[in-house]
């Protein structure tokens, strides 16, 4: 028995092993994309949704910031969290307010922008002081998703 964990090979293949183990919890192990916005918010993400960019915030101590999300599908969304005709069309102060801080946050990054002078719909979900405000540019065919955590 000792020869087998002294040996080469064996060392080699945990070596492997190990680098297939991070790999797998990089890319986020068992959960979802979306497991921990779904979790915080209570909702569901259909799965036939694509996942065009993900930007988030400086890792905190806390676990706030903004956290800024572009998704794409060619499904009906209907009767889903995403579902457009459920969607309303006026902004608030407040809404555009964080729609441009999360422009402008994440424009060193080389997000997609919201472009707020051309028509779009949004539904918000607040759950304590975080906000979730999922965005549809009919234009763009895009949904934008910024989680705001305080």
């Amino acid at each position: 028995m000792k020869k087998i964990f002294k040996s080469k090979g064996f060392t080699i293949v945990f070596i492997i092993c190990l680098i297939f183990l991070w790999i797998f919890i990089e890319m986020g192990g068992l959960m979802g994309k979306f497991t921990d916005l779904e979790e915080k918010y209570r909702i569901h993400i259909p799965k036939s949704v694509s996942l065009q960019e993900k930007h988030l915030p400086e890792p905190s101590f806390f676990g706030d910031g903004i956290r800024f999300y572009v998704l794409t599908t060619n499904s009906n969304m209907e009767n889903t969290i995403l579902d457009k005709n459920k969607m309303k069309q006026e902004f608030s102060q407040e809404q555009i307010a964080l729609i441009r801080g999360c422009n402008n946050y994440f424009e060193k990054e080389k997000a997609t922008q919201i472009e707020i002078d051309h028509p779009l719909k949004y539904k918000e979900i607040k759950v304590l002081d975080d906000t979730l405000l999922i965005i549809y540019d009919e234009t763009a065919n895009k949904y934008f998703l910024i989680d705001s955590r305080i």
